[in-house]
Formats: structure tokens, sequence, C-alpha cells
């Protein structure tokens, strides 16, 4: 790809996850399919960037490892099987006391906190002990004091390396996105307009946010975003 012209991404990862729906295509996959009001769409958007994240390394670079199988013209069906899997290593929490439930029940209370940074990653690097695999993760946790060229550095380099990035806001000045995981899975950089918007993966949708700046900005406690990359290596 020709990264010469600002207009154009600096990184983009063209082989992106893409799931059949019945006729639609879906850019990864989509927490909406665990049931209208279920534990899953509330708090399911954690397990879904973990399951984008394996399904992804499987079909790209690290296709040599099969992650997983049945990932040629995979189907909402071959996903939902890994995302049902994930959900139990993951283990959101559906309470204020970190009540585990079931992905498909209907929500009983709005007051859950989710998929935590480290439950995530507990939860994947015991997956990949289980699947014979090793994850080594990088983490970086910003808040408002964060210099933006660290965040974008952050970004830039994993999307160099051929990964994406799973992204958690738990508040930011935009109000868009809050107390959600996204996957980046590009960025595109205008000099002439001194602007960044970034690509994601949310709701099984394709999604741009416009001004990063404006949505990594705020003040205070909550005020608070975090960038997670994984690398997987075969265990001898």
């Amino acid at each position: 790809m020709d990264k010469s012209n600002s207009n154009n991404p600096l990184e983009y990862l063209e082989d992106y996850i893409t799931i059949e729906n019945g006729l639609i295509k879906c850019y990864g996959g989509n927490q909406k399919w665990w049931g209208v009001d279920s534990q899953g769409e509330h708090y399911g958007c954690g397990v879904i960037a973990a399951t984008n994240y394996l399904f992804y390394l499987s079909q790209s670079i690290y296709s040599r490892f099969s992650l997983n199988e049945n990932i040629i013209n995979l189907s909402q069906v071959d996903y939902q099987i890994l995302a049902d899997t994930m959900w139990k290593y993951i283990k959101p929490s559906i309470s204020l006391l970190g009540k585990q439930g079931n992905p498909r029940d209907l929500v009983k209370s709005k007051m859950g906190h989710g998929v935590l940074v480290s439950s995530l990653v507990k939860g994947l690097k015991a997956y990949g002990k289980d699947s014979g695999y090793e994850f080594e993760f990088d983490v970086l946790k910003s808040s408002s004091k964060t210099s933006l060229n660290k965040v974008l550095y952050f970004i830039e380099k994993s999307l160099n390396a051929g990964l994406p990035i799973m992204a958690l806001s738990v508040k930011n000045q935009s109000k868009k996105y809050e107390f959600h995981w996204v996957t980046i899975t590009g960025m595109i950089k205008d000099d002439k307009k001194q602007s960044i918007k970034i690509i994601v993966s949310t709701w099984g949708e394709k999604a741009i946010i416009k001004d990063w700046k404006v949505y990594w900005g705020g003040s205070g406690l909550l005020y608070r975003q975090y960038l997670v990359t994984m690398n997987v290596t075969a265990k001898d």
C-alpha cells in the first residue's frame, strides 16, 4: 500500500475478518447475536474483541498456528462457537458483585462492569494455555495526561506488525463508545488538516472515530483508555 498520501490509511488490516450472516457480511462479531437485551448484548463487547482477535490471527500472519478451525467462509455459527467458549474463559461481570452469567440469559441488572482488562488478559492466557499456545500481551493504560504521540505510536506499531488492537474506553470526552470494547483495525492520518481518524470494528460493522483527539480527551478519574495487543507462539 502506498503510504505517501497522508489521506490514505496509515495502516489498515485489509484482510480483517468478514463473517457471513445470511446475506449480510459483517465486519467482525456482534454481541447482539446473543439475543436482544441479553447478558451478552450488554456485557459481551470484550468477549467479542477477544474472539475477533483470535480469528484474525488464525487467518493472517499466524495462520500456521491454526488457532481455530473453519475460518474459511466464516459463518455466524462458526464465530459464535468460539465466542461462547471465550465467554467462559473471560467471565464478564454482570453485577456490581462480580457475578458471572450466561450470555443468552436476559439481563437482570445493568450495574455490571463487563470485561475488565485484567479479565480479558487472564482469560486469553488461560485459553492459550489450554490450546497449546503461549500468548504475550502489550498493554497501554492511558489517561488525559498521557501524550497523544505515545498513544499513536502504540497503534501504529501494532498495525505495522499486522496486529489489530483491542481497545477499551471507560469514559471519554466525545461520549462515544464509553464503557465499551472495540477492535482497532486502521488509522487515517491527514497531516494538512492535522486530524486523525481511527477505523474500528464494533457491533459487527466498520466504524470510524472521526476525531481521535476528542475521543481520547477529557479529565477526571474515569477518563481512562486501554489498548491491548497480543502475540502468539506455539509451545514446544
